[in-house]
């Protein structure tokens, strides 16, 4: 059986041939399912709490993983996202109608927290008359994450013998994607920040390193007040963090905060077919590899693989098993054949 490498907007394909009403996500580490999708009716209709390993030591899967992958795909929406965003559409239209004094657009200062989780490209990208601002020190904390590979090495090497071991020890060849550079949940999670931030940087104007001093959550607060107050922008802050908050608030800087649900319900869920390819990558990218399985087949995907560089990150690439790759290889080529002879503008 071959395996192939596909941007992740192409996982339709695949789905459209392995199911016919329903498939299921599966943890080919843990050997346990993870969601269930009804994918005829449009919905997630079961998601399965994650069974604690004393084994895997180096990475603590948990339930909490399922709803931050939720989160970061967008079909799990914050309790007071609706507030949130109507603050920052009422405030940047003010400003948009402003033509003397201070500057008309309004810039949306980010936490570290809001690039994990994808909030920007989620929910602001049709918001207009906004501007991103990001501190040096949010973009150094990511980039410490997922780059620091002295910090981790003792930890990855575990983490490899643990997943080898875990193999072996169902009488199963460890596959390729356990390999000596494999990537931690810390750094794999940054690097999607990262793709975040690559991603708004094509869509937004981005005020991007913008001077701070210090680390964390006050000197992040800091660099923000400075900068609104050096340039004269209209500024929110929007964070996840209550510690951040309580900074922004004791500097008298706008600021909104994100809610998170505790515990995550199938009813709490959006499903976006859209969407579904994104759910699909960032699963994988959090749990290394999984399993989609349809009435009429399945597919592995590795989100890990020996040589994966930052440039397949940044272009969305998985590593897809299954027994349909010829014929779907074939209409991949079809699809960006025809792409090439769209303008540009449509060829996303």
């Amino acid at each position: 059986m071959k395996a192939i490498k596909i941007e992740y907007d192409y996982l339709p394909l695949f789905l459209n041939k392995i199911v016919e009403k329903e498939f299921s996500v599966y943890s080919l580490i843990l050997n346990q399912p993870l969601y269930r999708v009804n994918y005829k009716e449009g919905r997630i209709d079961s998601i399965y709490s994650i069974v604690p390993y004393d084994w895997f030591t180096c990475e603590k899967p948990s339930d909490i993983w399922l709803r931050d992958v939720f989160q970061t795909a967008g079909v799990l929406q914050y309790p007071n996202l609706d507030s949130v965003l109507r603050e920052i559409r009422e405030e940047a239209e003010k400003r948009s109608n402003i033509t003397v004094g201070k500057p008309g657009v309004l810039v949306v200062a980010v936490d570290s927290n809001i690039l994990y989780n994808w909030f920007i490209s989620n929910y602001l990208v049709d918001v207009p008359n906004i501007g991103i601002a990001v501190s040096s020190i949010v973009e150094d904390e990511v980039l410490f994450n997922a780059h620091c590979e002295s910090r981790l090495a003792t930890r990855r090497k575990k983490l490899v013998r643990e997943l080898r071991r875990t193999f072996q020890n169902r009488g199963i060849q460890p596959p390729e994607f356990i390999h000596d550079k494999i990537n931690l949940i810390e750094s794999r999670k940054a690097i999607l920040a990262l793709v975040e931030l690559e991603r708004i940087k094509k869509r937004f104007n981005v005020y991007q390193r913008i001077p701070g001093r210090g680390r964390g959550d006050k000197g992040i607060v800091e660099s923000y007040n400075i900068f609104k107050e050096k340039h004269g922008f209209p500024l929110i802050f929007l964070t996840m963090d209550d510690r951040s908050r309580v900074y922004a608030s004791m500097l008298n800087l706008e600021n909104l905060f994100l809610e998170q649900y505790n515990r995550v319900t199938p009813g709490l869920l959006r499903f976006d077919y859209m969407k579904l390819p994104q759910l699909i990558y960032i699963t994988a990218t959090y749990f290394i590899a999984i399993r989609v399985t349809g009435e009429r087949g399945w597919m592995d995907i590795y989100a890990e693989w020996r040589g994966k560089t930052l440039d397949d990150w940044y272009k969305g690439i998985i590593y897809v098993k299954s027994l349909l790759e010829e014929k779907v290889c074939h209409e991949i080529k079809l699809l960006k054949n025809i792409a090439n002879f769209l303008p540009k503008e449509h060829q996303q």
